[in-house]
């Protein structure tokens, strides 16, 4: 048996060449054909899809349907001996008498409507508040209310959550990676690894080649690697895209911890990117008012940056966490607090708790918070430089946030982290971040309003564990 990936996946198995070569493997050789373009349409992550499914029924402007890959026809122009590789395919070799293909591990596609059919039917009262959530009247406009979030403009400025899991990957929550879209402009807050992906699973291939070339800048928070190990992915992608485009391949300005550049002009080295690297400290506002002064073409490509996401404040804030670590703060260029005019979006970072962060994230539209303990770990969360679910909540009421998300949770928490109950009846103004969750400016009076249907969703047994659970998470 022998296993094949083409160069060029779409044209290449239907070249003659290609297929006399195949032919001159004796009939018995079983080709397994490994190409992109003929992969089905069937989710990796089967019990991902699946909830992603429930959430897509709870909430379906945040959780838009996922895109995965199509299988494409061909005329047949394979010998009768080919497969096409699905994931988790396996062929057995020894012992003889078992050869052959194995698909007790390959992910089968499953039916939504059968899924939500399962849902309603385990728990009779979460259509009403699904039903609840979708019929939801926004709010008025009000002095008390920022004005983007009840105006057309706030349905044109959306985050997107790539990961929300802290440490490592899990089944359910990716790490931290967070795309803000603005009329068609667009950045990245982190890009943990996998970004990349959960981009064309939301997005789709069309969507992510279009945000891949719409790129700004992408902003760093910090050095651990659960917040950057997609980086290169990401950068390869743009310039391979740009290239496809025929558009020139600019470099993307990447705004980071000093201890990254030189690991990320290491690996430009293997594989084609373009990139101007600007030290997160650099963006940093001094005693003075002033940030650092900077050579004039880093500061061209950082004015033009903020120019085409329609900033007038790019801001990293140094906060308790590590070496080189960072918030940020975000201003449109019409954002007036005391006018009530255009956003503010904050992005924590990891941190502990801080006035610094407090401070910057005054009048916050939307403050974007790590929650990575539930409140009775608070002593892991002074020992790691972290933040209880708590702890952050404080921070946003503290700031007047309009909005706090909270994300960023340890994978002890595999579907959803442990809130208390008083603090989120309590306030209208807290949610919780899920991996590919979408949200605009505009649905912020709504997304509060998920939790509780949320949960109920995801009611597990008593210690509010899965199968999932690993042994020694973060």
């Amino acid at each position: 048996s022998g296993s094949h990936g083409p160069s060029d996946p779409k044209g290449c198995p239907e070249k003659e060449d290609y297929l006399d070569f195949m032919l001159s493997f004796p009939q018995t050789t079983q080709h397994i054909l490994v190409a992109e373009s003929m992969a089905k349409g069937i989710p990796i992550m089967k019990k991902s899809a699946m909830l992603h499914t429930k959430l897509h029924f709870l909430d379906p402007i945040a959780f838009q349907p996922l895109h995965h890959s199509i299988e494409e026809q061909y005329d047949d122009p394979f010998p009768s001996n080919t497969t096409p590789g699905i994931n988790m395919l396996k062929y057995c070799l020894r012992p003889v008498a078992k050869r052959g293909y194995m698909h007790d591990e390959c992910t089968t596609a499953f039916e939504e409507e059968d899924v939500i059919k399962d849902l309603v039917v385990s728990k009779p009262k979460i259509k009403e508040l699904a039903d609840a959530i979708k019929s939801f009247e926004p709010p008025t406009a009000s002095k008390d209310i920022p004005s983007i979030v009840t105006s057309t403009q706030g349905d044109h400025v959306s985050v997107t959550f790539l990961g929300t899991g802290a440490a490592i990957p899990s089944k359910y929550r990716n790490v931290t990676g967070i795309l803000l879209q603005n009329n068609g402009a667009s950045i990245l807050m982190d890009c943990g690894e996998s970004s990349l992906g959960q981009l064309y699973k939301r997005f789709g291939k069309e969507g992510t080649e279009e945000i891949l070339s719409s790129l700004k800048f992408i902003w760093i928070s910090h050095i651990h690697a659960d917040h950057h190990m997609g980086l290169a992915s990401v950068l390869g992608a743009r310039s391979r895209v740009l290239h496809e485009q025929q558009k020139p391949d600019d470099p993307l300005l990447i705004i980071g911890p000093r201890p990254l550049r030189k690991s990320l002009h290491l690996y430009s080295s293997l594989e084609p990117m373009a990139f101007t690297y600007v030290e997160a400290s650099c963006t940093e506002v001094g005693e003075n008012g002033k940030t650092k002064d900077v050579d004039s073409s880093v500061l061209q490509s950082l004015q033009a940056a903020m120019a085409s996401m329609g900033l007038k404040r790019l801001e990293s804030v140094r906060v308790e966490h590590c070496a080189h670590a960072f918030a940020l703060v975000l201003e449109s260029k019409d954002y007036d607090h005391a006018a009530n005019t255009g956003w503010k979006i904050v992005f924590s970072g990891d941190t502990r708790p801080c006035p610094q962060l407090v401070t910057a994230a005054k009048h916050a539209t939307l403050l974007i918070h790590e929650a990575t303990f539930e409140d009775t770990m608070k002593d892991e969360a002074i020992e790691k430089n972290h933040c209880t679910t708590g702890e952050a909540i404080a921070a946003g009421e503290e700031a007047q946030a309009y909005t706090t998300l909270l994300t960023h949770f340890s994978q002890r928490y595999p579907k959803i982290p442990v809130i208390d109950e008083t603090t989120l009846h309590s306030s209208n103004h807290v949610g919780v971040a899920f991996d590919l969750m979408t949200v605009r400016l505009s649905d912020l009076p709504r997304i509060p309003r998920i939790v509780p249907a949320v949960k109920m969703v995801f009611e597990e047994d008593s210690n509010g564990m899965d199968q999932d659970h690993p042994s020694n998470p973060s």
